[in-house]
Formats: C-alpha cells, sequence, structure tokens
C-alpha cells in the first residue's frame, strides 16, 4: 500500500493537487487512514491484529498530506501512529503547518 501511495505522490508532483491525481491521492490517504481507525478498535476490543496498516504507512499518509497541503489530512494519521512517530514526516509536519496550528486540529 505504501508503494501505491508513492506513486500517487509522484503523479502529482507536477500537478496541481486539485486535479484528478491529487484527488486520487486524498481519497487513498482518507481511506488508509479509516482502515487504521478500524484496525486500532479492533486491536483494543479484541486484543489481536492482523494489521497491513503501520507507522511507516501513516507516515507515506503524512507526507502526501504534505504534499497536497492537507492538514486535516497529517493530523489524522498522526493521530493514528501508535508506536513510533514516524520523525522525518512529523518534522516537516511542524515545519510546514506549525506546532500551534498542529494542536488546534
Amino acid at each position: 500500500m505504501s508503494g501505491w501511495l508513492d506513486q500517487l505522490v509522484q503523479c502529482c508532483e507536477h500537478t496541481d493537487p486539485d486535479e484528478s491525481s491529487g484527488r486520487d491521492l486524498k481519497k487513498a490517504c482518507q481511506l488508509v487512514v479509516q482502515g487504521t481507525a478500524v484496525e486500532r478498535h479492533r486491536q483494543r476490543t479484541y486484543g489481536r491484529s492482523q494489521s497491513c496498516f503501520s507507522d511507516h504507512l501513516l507516515g507515506t499518509v503524512i507526507r502526501a498530506g504534505l504534499r497536497l497541503n492537507d492538514r486535516s489530512i497529517c493530523c489524522e494519521a498522526l493521530s493514528s501512529v501508535m508506536e513510533q512517530l514516524p520523525q522525518p514526516e512529523t518534522v516537516e509536519l511542524i515545519g510546514h503547518f506549525g506546532f500551534k496550528e498542529l494542536l488546534n486540529e
């Protein structure tokens, strides 16, 4: 899944985020964040995981959200991280939107 998101980010590299590739990337990010939330709920409720969602994948979503300049996607992905914050993405996220702005999300 991470490779797929990376390909979508590359497609958006030279286009306007509002074009179809940007909309596809945004939808893919939203699907990952939603799937992660469902999986985290399942882990808390049943104590088991068969997850294909990882903190690394959420880091990829954060990078995509930065490309889209979408604070909401970035914050949702960041809040879904369970074990280890994706360091480079977190630093870039704070640098891009500002720590205070992220706290307000």
